[in-house]
């Protein structure tokens, strides 16, 4: 059985479960998400991402507690592209 866990970590743990959302900001744990300057930080620390990762980092943070399936990340990072084709 798996030990609940204390400290630092079972605070970052907490943190991760809470995304707070301040259009244009999220902050979820130590990071921040700005969808309209497409930065994100850690700490206050500006973190690069490439565009198809923060692509992928934006779905999921603006759809939070949603599934989001292998088709709609098809469909939002290779558009052009036929499903039947892919191997995501």
């Amino acid at each position: 059985m798996r030990q609940p866990a204390s400290g630092p970590v079972a605070a970052e743990d907490n943190q991760m479960n809470h995304i707070k959302r301040t259009a244009p900001l999220v902050r979820f744990g130590a990071f921040e998400v700005n969808l309209v300057s497409r930065e994100v930080r850690k700490y206050g620390m500006r973190i690069r991402l490439e565009e198809k990762p923060f692509q992928i980092l934006e779905m999921l943070v603006v759809d939070a507690g949603q599934v989001v399936t292998r088709k709609a990340l098809q469909e939002k990072l290779w558009p052009t592209q036929s499903s039947a084709t892919s191997t995501v």
